[in-house]
């Protein structure tokens, strides 16, 4: 389910990963968006473990947004160097 998604590392500075109870979820993406909504990568969710470059972010504060078709989660996201 999408409501247990755990991100670390928080704050990150080249990669993240995020673990998902992916056993029920359909079409999943991830997204990683600015504070005002732009979208910086997007990839799909293969199995309950993805691991997500963020190397080329700028520092800052970010969302992760996780979709599927019936549901959509947001976690803060914050890039350090």
């Amino acid at each position: 389910m999408l409501e247990n998604v755990v991100v670390y590392p928080n704050p990150a500075s080249t990669y993240i990963t995020f673990d998902v109870d992916g056993t029920n979820l359909i079409q999943p993406q991830a997204t990683i968006v600015n504070l005002n909504g732009h979208a910086y990568a997007n990839k799909p969710i293969e199995g309950e473990r993805t691991t997500f470059d963020v190397s080329m972010l700028p520092t800052g504060t970010y969302g992760l947004v996780l979709t599927t078709t019936n549901a959509k989660v947001f976690r803060t996201l914050v890039i350090s160097r």
